[in-house]
């Protein structure tokens, strides 16, 4: 709980577009107190991934609050800050859910799981569309649409794998010498 008396530094002024909101940030910088006028309004996380945080920035952009003063403030782009207001102005349970949470990653840890040994099969097979190939049955497979660039930097994920992993064993100390 705060402190009723902690030191409070301010991070949004009043101006002529938001005449009523003010923002302090702690001392600790873990929470931030909104005031409307001179009241205490609430008292949110300053964790960027917590939804009460999520929540008050889409309120301060749909208070009109300037969005250049809110991405600056936030470290966020107008663009995000933009989808969080209308998602809560929607009230739409999946365009919140989506706010609160983030969009669902596509790349599962399953998916990395198949692609991690689909993708030496299709080597070995000299596939030479291997990332479509890829595509296709991760769409079939879990009816998901992944990017060739999504794929490509799996790839290459996975190829720095091998790699380190075949320098690893050969600096073991095991080395042959021939006579």
């Amino acid at each position: 709980m705060e402190q009723p008396n902690a030191s409070l530094r301010l991070i949004l002024p009043t101006d002529k577009r938001n005449p009523c909101f003010t923002l302090y940030q702690t001392e600790d910088g873990r929470s931030l107190h909104v005031y409307y006028g001179l009241e205490l309004l609430e008292v949110v996380p300053a964790a960027a991934d917590h939804p009460a945080h999520r929540m008050l920035v889409a309120r301060l952009y749909n208070a009109d609050v300037k969005v250049a003063v809110l991405e600056e403030l936030f470290d966020l782009d107008h663009k995000t800050i933009r989808a969080w207001g209308l998602a809560l102005e929607s009230g739409d349970p999946d365009a919140l859910q989506r706010m609160l949470f983030g969009a669902p990653r596509k790349l599962t840890p399953a998916i990395r799981e198949f692609i991690a040994g689909r993708w030496p099969q299709l080597r070995a097979q000299r596939c030479r569309n291997h990332r479509e190939v890829l595509q296709n049955e991760i769409n079939a497979y879990f009816g998901v649409s992944l990017s060739g660039e999504s794929l490509r930097i799996m790839m290459n994920q996975l190829t720095g794998q091998a790699g380190a992993q075949a320098q690893a064993s050969t600096s073991s100390g095991w080395t042959t010498t021939m006579t």
